[in-house]
């Protein structure tokens, strides 16, 4: 499978700019969120990848957060995915900021080797994601927060070493999903001034879904 690294790092430079955010409606939007983000990251995928790709659980199921040992099972909407910088850094100092890596869906990433470093670290992409917690009868209850990184898969392969980033991967990607929270007293709201991008602008150029392998 070939792929174009230039075009990705462009398209992540200029459709997921940094700061910019995103607003989806509710979790039904987040599989085709998804898609885009991972045609911009990968352009290129083959018919196995993306069956893989396919077939990963679905991020609207890792996003529900636990209250008193069980999960929010209340409506998850007006959700907001801030696009964050030094996506590498941040998703190797989670623990350092008071997050755990969510083992259903993901595992701590590894650092990469330093001959990788400058290949890919630039096509790591993270958002930072807060949506609100609605229940029937009480309205808000509180606002989830949680944080999710897409990167290309890396193997380096030697008699030595046998590396992979991720343990969780679906075809050439890797996705990291912070084990969400529900705050209740404390809420965050994301900078005013950010550049605001509406949802189909992820969608120019890319009018279909990921359901068709992109080749050469």
């Amino acid at each position: 499978m070939k792929e174009s690294k230039t075009h990705s790092v462009n398209q992540i430079e200029t459709v997921l700019k940094q700061g910019s955010i995103i607003e989806l409606a509710d979790v039904t939007e987040l599989s085709a969120f998804e898609d885009q983000v991972a045609q911009i990251v990968i352009p290129k995928w083959s018919p196995k990848d993306l069956d893989e790709w396919n077939g990963r659980i679905q991020l609207k199921n890792l996003i529900y957060p636990k209250i008193k040992g069980s999960h929010f099972h209340g409506i998850i909407a007006n959700i907001q995915l801030q696009v964050l910088a030094e996506a590498y850094e941040r998703i190797h100092d989670a623990n350092s900021r008071g997050w755990r890596f969510n083992k259903e869906g993901s595992s701590r990433p590894r650092t990469l080797p330093i001959e990788y470093v400058e290949e890919y670290k630039p096509r790591y992409v993270g958002f930072s994601f807060i949506a609100d917690a609605l229940s029937s009868g009480k309205g808000q209850v509180g606002q989830i927060q949680t944080e999710i990184y897409f990167c290309p898969r890396v193997e380096y392969r030697s008699k030595s070493h046998n590396y992979k980033p991720c343990r969780s991967f679906y075809g050439p990607l890797n996705r990291v999903v912070l084990q969400p929270r529900i705050e209740t007293e404390r809420f965050i709201a994301f900078n005013e001034a950010s550049r605001r991008i509406a949802f189909q602008v992820l969608r120019e150029g890319m009018t279909h879904p990921l359901s068709t392998p992109m080749r050469d």
